[in-house]
Formats: C-alpha cells, structure tokens, sequence
C-alpha cells in the first residue's frame, strides 16, 4: 500500500474481508505498508512502535517479515516500510460473522413482513 500518511488506517478493513472458502491457505497475501516515522537522534523506534501498537493490533509480531527503512524523507522523518504475512484468521469471516448476517437477514426479513402488515390495512 504505496500512500505512507494514510496507508496503516487501511489495514483494518482487512479484518473478514473474504470469505474461508474463497481462497487457499497457500494463496494468503503478503502485505506490504509504507508508513512516515517521525526519527529523533536517528531513531525511529519509538514512533514505529506507536504506529504498530495503533494500527497493527491484528497482526501478530511473529507475522512481521520484515521492517526496513526505505529513505529520509525529511530531517526528523523516515519512509519504512512493513511487511507482513496475512493470517486466514485475520482475512476470511467467522462463522460468528456468518451467523450475524444470517441474524440480521431474519430481522430484516420481520421488518419487511411488518411492513407489508402495516401497508394492507
């Protein structure tokens, strides 16, 4: 994701995107965000980590292939970028989530019945 100021807020709406059965486990994606850390005394880490501690709750440490530093960008801020491998348990719904839509359908099939109701009289 090649937008460094906004490109962690994107990483959320990975969260039961697909479905399970939609894609193998061979076929999970690696993801690769470019990010701005502000650097002080050439040191980035403790923005890095309140980027990762904000952004990336989802993504467990052991996934993180990789954190390099891409350029300076200014005096005091670095381009990096973080690569990590995307879990099917981050990337494919639940059976909760299935269950949930299923509970929302057969409310809104009762809202459409009432509302059929309401309208013949």
């Amino acid at each position: 994701m090649n937008l460094p100021e906004l490109s962690c807020t994107f990483i959320k709406y990975f969260d039961h995107l697909i479905e399970q059965h939609e894609i193998p486990d061979h076929a999970l994606p690696i993801v690769h965000v470019y990010v701005f850390a502000k650097s002080c005394d050439n040191s980035y880490v403790e923005d890095l980590k309140s980027i990762m501690d904000e952004y990336f709750k989802n993504v467990n440490p052991e996934d993180i292939r990789e954190i390099i530093k891409v350029r300076k960008v200014a005096p005091n801020k670095e381009m990096l970028r973080i690569t990590f491998h995307l879990r099917k348990e981050i990337l494919c719904k639940s059976e909760i989530v299935k269950k949930r839509k299923s509970d929302e359908s057969e409310f809104e099939d009762v809202v459409k019945k009432n509302k059929e109701n309401s309208s013949q009289l």
